[in-house]
């Protein structure tokens, strides 16, 4: 279930109309063009490249031009997809 405050992040939109923005906390939401859920990442499940927990995403999402994604991290970049 999508947060009730979803102001953690400026938001990225894909060549889809897919939006990508955080909850400010450890959600990463992907909503679709006609504003359905397509999917959610919990940083608390995912580890930096120094094996620590992100925990958090503090960061606005980037979308490369072949669809990755990034974000900032304080270990560096991440490469989420």
């Amino acid at each position: 279930m999508l947060s009730n405050s979803l102001n953690g992040s400026s938001v990225a939109i894909d060549g889809n109309g897919t939006v990508l923005i955080t909850d400010g906390g450890a959600k990463l939401y992907a909503i679709q063009s006609d504003g359905v859920l397509k999917w959610e990442i919990d940083a608390w499940q995912l580890t930096s490249p120094s094996g620590n927990a992100i925990g958090w995403f503090n960061r606005s999402p980037v979308i490369s031009e072949d669809g990755s994604i990034y974000m900032g991290h304080e270990d560096g970049i991440l490469s989420l997809y």
